[in-house]
């Protein structure tokens, strides 16, 4: 009988755990999670799941999450699965919780603030001495004033703790953007529970990069490195390109050393985590971390021409094969 590899969510790039793993001889088990966020933010991820769920296999099972996460713990148990793998941001918790009640290979729980809450990612850097972008959660306009007064610029990002693709991410010049930002996801908090904390950090202003590593009992591997150009366009960042970096120069070495310096101050153990920073005159600091492939939909057969290798393959040698994780932490980037 096959054994079992529990994928939760497939969207995006994180559907190549499926083909991975029937690759490898192991039979998938797709889980969908709750989408946290409005009504309005749910729409995209509910359409790419669609998209998703079409591409599948026949016979590859999924399951849907409910409130009762005792009931979907068992679904899940009755497959006696080696892995349970998140494979897109609102997975995350999900999985990292359920690999932990069965036992399984994956990042221990207590540290789950930090894999998902961006003001927490950031508090663990300053605890370790890393460097990190001061923020504090707004609960109301009083707090916002306050807190924007002591950070002393007119550069800050209002945003959400826990969201993903830009969600309720506010980049403000001055007062007057500020607080209409702050008053903007104030009131999507108070009526819609899935909105959670809002979160005030300084804006560094900068070059953005993104770090993709794997990683086998605490010790990281770089998988990919790219930088984004994003262009401003009615109050909101649009992607304009990005450029993959197949060769480490001294500064993207710096820029990788620190991200591996990001990862042990969270705490991670196991799996893929796609970084983003930002490098500016005091160097490379972290934007925040999520603990899933890269996103943007790219297959493995695409990856694989630029890289030599695909993310999610190499993060099931993480959890599967540290030998030959190991094998590939010793070649020199880029294989």
């Amino acid at each position: 009988m096959r054994k079992h590899i529990v994928i939760v969510e497939i969207v995006s790039t994180g559907f190549n755990y499926v083909e991975d793993a029937l690759m490898r001889g192991y039979q998938p088990v797709v889980v969908e999670c709750t989408y946290p966020g409005t009504e309005e933010d749910r729409a995209p991820f509910l359409v790419s799941r669609e998209i998703a769920r079409g591409k599948l296999p026949k016979g590859i099972p999924y399951i849907e999450e409910t409130s009762d996460y005792v009931a979907l713990l068992e679904q899940v148990r009755a497959y006696d699965p080696v892995l349970v793998v998140p494979g897109q941001d609102f997975a995350v918790e999900l999985a990292t919780h359920l690999a932990s009640d069965l036992g399984l290979p994956g990042n221990p729980w207590s540290i789950i603030g930090k894999m998902t809450r961006k003001n927490e990612m950031h508090q663990a850097l300053a605890d370790h001495g890393v460097r990190y972008i001061r923020g504090q959660l707004i609960h109301n306009e009083e707090e916002a004033i306050a807190f924007y007064k002591e950070l002393d610029t007119t550069h800050v990002v209002v945003k959400r703790a826990r969201g993903a693709c830009t969600q309720g991410m506010h980049f403000c010049e001055g007062y007057d953007e500020m607080i209409a930002a702050v008053r903007t996801e104030l009131s999507l908090s108070a009526s819609d529970e899935h909105v959670g904390d809002i979160l005030m950090q300084e804006r560094i202003i900068g070059k953005e990069y993104i770090v993709n590593t794997v990683s086998c009992a605490g010790k990281h591997r770089l998988v990919s490195m790219c930088f984004y150009d994003k262009l401003q366009m009615n109050g909101s960042n649009i992607y304009n390109y990005m450029e993959t970096v197949t060769r480490l120069d001294v500064g993207n070495s710096a820029i990788v050393r620190y991200a591996f310096d990001v990862l042990d101050a969270i705490g991670i153990q196991y799996g893929p985590v796609h970084g983003e920073f930002m490098v500016d005159e005091k160097g490379p600091v972290l934007i925040e971390i999520n603990c899933r492939p890269m996103g943007a939909g790219q297959t493995r057969q695409f990856l694989e021409k630029i890289y030599g290798q695909h993310e999610t393959d190499s993060a099931l040698d993480s959890y599967l094969d540290p030998v030959k994780f190991e094998q590939y932490h010793q070649m020199v980037y880029l294989a």
